[in-house]
């Protein structure tokens, strides 16, 4: 019988938001329910940026001495943008995360690296994982970046669902000072993979443009379930910041439904794999592993 390595669940999270928090509390009641290795993973200001700790679900990342932009520039806890110290850090805490993971675990393991506010099902995305090798794997939902002065693309994974091989950490690590931090962290992880082929992998994004007075949840619930007949295990809320939208009010009730049907699905499932490995790339090709590589060009 083929083992299955290790998989690890990282959900980024920090306390610059009510939306973080709420949904957090949520992440945590589905989680208890799986046998599965998962942290939330913080910056720690109280810890040394040398030293990551594990304290009960959390993997903590020390940024104790890194630079700090004043409150009053633009900051996530302002606008949900992040500002050049803010960037900086949370690439510090993926190359620290990555090296203390590969420090512990002698043989291959997978990492799903996601947000706090997605909602993932653990069981289909181990069923996924099981169809493919434990090497050279770079998973996640395809962005496609014009490249001036051609009709290529350079293809980036949003950092909201990233599933990586455990060799693939080791060259994120290996890689980490030959390029300054001064990005995103998925659109810097997708630079320095320049070489490694992308696994195009589903994930549903729900934006929800009405306010929390109109919310209907029933027409939710629906959408949630077409969703998952159509084989979806990847959900991302984001909703926009107009029409009087707080997202500390609207994501977490949205992932709330999310994770309802999750769990309802859970209890009694049989797997589709088509349909949870099949993704429409559009105009620009897969070859013939299924892969996009790291520029791409329309057919």
């Amino acid at each position: 019988m083929k083992k299955i390595p290790k998989i690890y669940v990282l959900v980024g999270y920090g306390d610059e938001s009510e939306t973080f928090i709420r949904s957090r509390k949520l992440w945590s009641d589905y989680i208890k329910n799986h046998d599965i290795n998962f942290y939330f993973n913080v910056l720690t200001p109280s810890l040394a940026s040398d030293l990551v700790l594990e304290v009960g679900d959390e993997l903590r990342v020390g940024c104790g001495e890194l630079h700090t932009d004043s409150i009053d520039k633009s900051s996530y806890s302002k606008n949900y943008t992040w500002n050049k110290s803010e960037r900086f850090k949370f690439i510090h805490r993926r190359v620290m995360t990555f090296q203390y993971l590969l420090n512990k675990e002698p043989e291959p393991f997978w990492v799903l690296n996601t947000t706090v506010t997605s909602a993932i099902s653990i069981k289909r995305i181990k069923k996924i994982i099981e169809n493919y090798d434990c090497s050279n794997f770079f998973g996640g939902a395809p962005i496609f970046k014009d490249i001036p002065f051609g009709n290529d693309f350079f293809v980036m994974l949003s950092g909201a669902g990233h599933l990586l091989s455990s060799d693939v950490l080791r060259l994120v690590v290996d890689r980490s000072q030959s390029m300054q931090w001064d990005c995103l962290d998925d659109v810097w992880t997708s630079l320095i993979l320049f070489d490694i082929p992308r696994v195009p992998l589903k994930r549903y994004d729900f934006t929800y443009e009405k306010s929390y007075s109109e919310i209907d949840v029933k027409n939710i619930s629906e959408k949630i379930d077409r969703a998952f007949q159509e084989g979806h295990y990847h959900f991302r809320v984001k909703s926009p910041l107009n029409n009087g939208i707080k997202r500390e009010d609207l994501d977490p009730l949205i992932l709330k439904q999310i994770f309802d049907a999750i769990k309802r699905s859970e209890e009694n499932e049989s797997f589709d794999m088509n349909k949870l490995l099949s993704f429409h790339s559009g105009l620009r090709s897969l070859n013939e592993e299924g892969k996009l590589l790291s520029i791409a060009r329309e057919n």
